[in-house]
């Protein structure tokens, strides 16, 4: 029979930690004379403050920063308890003037409010996902922004390129013929090939992160259950199981949506509720990923929709009878295509925890989101 074990947090001291680079301010209640210390100690002296087999069990507390994840992992280590608070949380209790000491007594503070949000202590391996997804998007942002400079100086020259990559390369080797009798062509077109040549560079590192994230995704036991779901590739796939990295993490698909950043936000007083849009919070990778894969799904809907009605309502499949797709209709009737991306986006979100949370891949025939049914009859 197996048996659950509870630890026991009242045997564990509060310490609440302001981290940096070299200087780390502790502040905590000494068990043994009740005095509060509130003190500053290097890094070595914090790591032997956190590696020293003698003295009181720890329940470690610190803000979302820099490096607060290698922290709580060395306390979780050493036997101790870690728990990480988003930064907002603290500014509240920070008294007076801000300053190491005032961080550190506010997150000590904190750590006695009951129900405080956390932020979930990640692994080294679930990190170093997420490190691959970010240089991936670092490389697509500099790709872009190298792309409008380019924009703009054919902009002042006379040379109107439309937005996109591959409008400016098109443009440039007609800019290249046009200028061969200025006297300064010979200068401008060695600007074109140092922006030919990081273009080339940049799509070549963006290329093979993208293979080796195909690699991770055919690998990973999580990333194979959610390209099971349609529309979900090997780069959202790898997005969820960064974000998600595990499905017991949460109650439910609705909390991971939440978590993710695809729940709206809303204000209301007098027993009136009103929903706002989507906040910015979340993992702005993933919600750029699923996104487009719930704008790709509405326009797909959409045209085999206006397809099939073409054929007369009786021709709709058995789905489509059932209402089972009255929830996309309504989207497509009465919100914008952003708007319906981000409500189909955060039940994308939502299905995601289902399948990975099941034994079971995902089933087409339960699922009320996607409409292959629909889709098939175009084929």
């Amino acid at each position: 029979m197996n048996t659950t074990t509870t630890i026991d947090t009242d045997k564990y001291v509060h310490i609440g930690v302001d981290l940096a680079k070299k200087v780390f301010q502790v502040a905590y209640k000494d068990p043994e004379t009740g005095k509060f210390i509130n003190k500053q100690l290097k890094r070595n002296e914090f790591q032997s403050f956190i590696e020293s087999p003698k003295g009181f069990k720890k329940h470690i507390y610190m803000e979302a920063c820099g490096s607060s994840y290698f922290w709580s992992r060395k306390a979780i280590e050493f036997g101790h308890l870690a728990t990480i608070i988003p930064a907002t949380a603290t500014r509240t209790f920070v008294l007076n003037n801000k300053s190491d000491i005032n961080d550190a007594k506010a997150i000590w503070q904190l750590s006695f409010v009951p129900d405080v949000k956390t932020v979930r202590v990640r692994s080294e391996e679930n990190q170093v996902l997420g490190v691959i997804l970010k240089i991936r998007e670092k490389l697509i942002s500099e790709r872009t922004k190298l792309s409008n400079w380019m924009r703009g100086q054919f902009y002042e020259l006379g040379f109107i390129a439309s937005l996109g990559t591959q409008k400016v390369e098109i443009l440039l080797e007609e800019v290249k013929e046009k200028i061969k009798d200025k006297p300064w062509s010979d200068e401008f077109t060695v600007v074109c090939d140092i922006f030919t040549n990081l273009k080339e560079s940049i799509d070549k590192n963006i290329k093979t992160i993208e293979d080796y994230i195909i690699t991770i995704s055919k690998t990973n036991e999580i990333c194979k259950k959610l390209m099971t779901i349609p529309y979900i590739g090997p780069i959202n796939a790898v997005a969820l199981a960064y974000v998600m990295e595990d499905s017991k993490f949460y109650k439910n698909g609705r909390q991971f949506a939440a978590y993710a950043g695809f729940a709206p936000r809303h204000t209301g007083t007098g027993g009136e509720i009103k929903i706002l849009g989507v906040k910015d919070q979340g993992n702005s990778i993933l919600k750029r990923t699923l996104f487009q894969a719930g704008l790709s799904m509405f326009c797909h809907y959409k045209m085999a929709l206006a397809s099939l009605k073409t054929k007369g309502e009786q021709d709709l499949p058995i789905m489509e009878a059932k209402k089972k797709t009255l929830w996309f209709r309504r989207l497509s009737q009465e919100f914008s295509s952003r708007q319906a991306s981000c409500a189909i986006a955060n039940k994308m979100a939502r299905t995601a925890w289902a399948v990975v949370d099941s034994k079971e891949g995902f089933d087409q025939k339960k699922s009320t989101l996607f409409i292959y049914s629909l889709l098939n009859e175009l084929d």
